[in-house]
């Protein structure tokens, strides 16, 4: 199935749902309420916590990113070496891409 999403899973079962077809994010808070909004005024939220996670899943993404294209530089460096499920361990969340 090719949706374009991206679903992200926290450990206090919030959900973060992107999808770049519609333009549109979906917030699930750990209260099952849901908050939806566009993509490109989902840094600019009044709700802080949908903000704080929307920053997270872009530096997550940003991380898995840079050690896709940099990944000779990184086993060089055995520093920034990380995979998805070092990352996931370390901040207990679940990422699910649908392209």
């Amino acid at each position: 199935m090719n949706n374009r999403s991206l679903q992200v899973v926290f450990k206090d079962e919030s959900v973060l749902i992107m999808n770049s077809n519609s333009k549109k994010l979906h917030f699930i808070d750990s209260k099952g309420n849901t908050h939806t909004c566009e993509l490109h005024h989902a840094a600019s939220s009044t709700n802080t916590d949908l903000v704080k996670r929307v920053k997270y899943t872009e530096e997550v993404l940003k991380h898995i990113w840079t050690a896709q294209t940099d990944k000779h530089e990184a086993q060089k460096h055995n520093d920034e070496n990380m995979n998805l499920e070092s990352i996931s361990n370390q901040n207990h969340f679940k990422l699910n891409i649908f392209f």
